[in-house]
């Protein structure tokens, strides 16, 4: 039986994001995450936190994963 890998945190730091936008290659796929900014009047400029590379695989999971996780999401409301 295999068992959850243990990971290590010490490095980690969390942000809240609003916004996500997605791009792929044949290499990778490429999520920027960021949150929305309040500019002058209705100027918005959004905040690039992060920019995370993923191979295929990994983007893949993560697919399935968030789909999981919103299935049961909208089934809660």
């Amino acid at each position: 039986m295999s068992t959850a890998p243990q990971w290590d945190v010490s490095s980690m730091t969390s942000a809240y994001c609003n916004l996500a936008k997605a791009r792929a290659t044949q290499d990778a796929v490429a999520l920027d995450l960021g949150v929305a900014g309040g500019g002058a009047g209705s100027e918005l400029k959004p905040q690039l936190l992060h920019r995370i590379h993923l191979a295929p695989a990994a983007a893949k999971r993560l697919h399935e994963i968030l789909g999981r996780l919103l299935g049961e999401y909208a089934a809660g409301r």
